[in-house]
């Protein structure tokens, strides 16, 4: 995942995004081109969000949602 470096999603996904200055639409293509083109960036940020996704329990998150709803 390319995102704009937000302290958010550090929170919630660590290092499992490449961060690009905010609202700099140029560094955010070039990320997703880099990423694109680059076969062990992309299986490193491949990997790292697998591992971060796994951690969370999507089905508790659903109804805390729904609750707050």
């Amino acid at each position: 995942v390319v995102a704009y470096d937000l302290p958010v999603y550090g929170r919630i996904y660590g290092n499992a995004f490449l961060p690009v200055p905010c609202f700099n639409k140029v560094a955010f293509a070039k990320s997703i081109v880099q990423i694109l083109n680059d076969a062990k960036l992309y299986a490193k940020y491949r990997e790292t969000g697998l591992t971060c996704a796994a951690g969370y329990d999507w089905a508790a998150i659903a109804e805390s949602d729904a609750a707050r709803l």
